[in-house]
């Protein structure tokens, strides 16, 4: 199972950013306003998941799997910090950059969650009926 796992992240991980990138560059053609709203801010959680979930089930050191999660987490402070710095255009631009990055780190904290779940259920503490 854990092969085939290991062969299935990947490639959702390539699909799912290449759709992303596809979709955005076409988006007036076919995609109403709210629907590239959703796509410009929530998608990007998906990638952002197979790729922390594939580090986690695979790195050995969990400090290396943590990197990921830790720049974005930090890349996520500094937007919120000059947001609320600067005034103008640049706190808008800079509120931008938060928004677009937030369901990253949300991507990474769910893979971290279902990492940890799943030791727990491999371990046997966690019965599912």
């Amino acid at each position: 199972m854990k092969n085939r796992t290991d062969k299935i992240l990947p490639l959702l991980f390539a699909v799912s950013i290449t759709g992303y990138f596809f979709c955005s560059l076409c988006y007036r053609t076919y995609l109403s306003p709210v629907e590239f709203a959703v796509l410009w801010y929530a998608i990007p959680a998906i990638p952002a998941f197979c790729l922390q979930l594939l580090l986690c089930r695979n790195i050995k050191q969990k400090r290396l799997a943590a990197l990921h999660a830790v720049l974005l987490t930090g890349w996520c402070l500094l937007c919120l910090i000059q947001t609320l710095l600067n005034t103008g255009w640049d706190a808008l631009i800079w509120a931008i950059f938060l928004g677009l990055s937030i369901a990253p780190v949300a991507g990474c904290v769910l893979a971290w969650a279902v990492y940890g779940c799943w030791r727990l259920y491999r371990k046997g503490d966690i019965c599912v009926p």
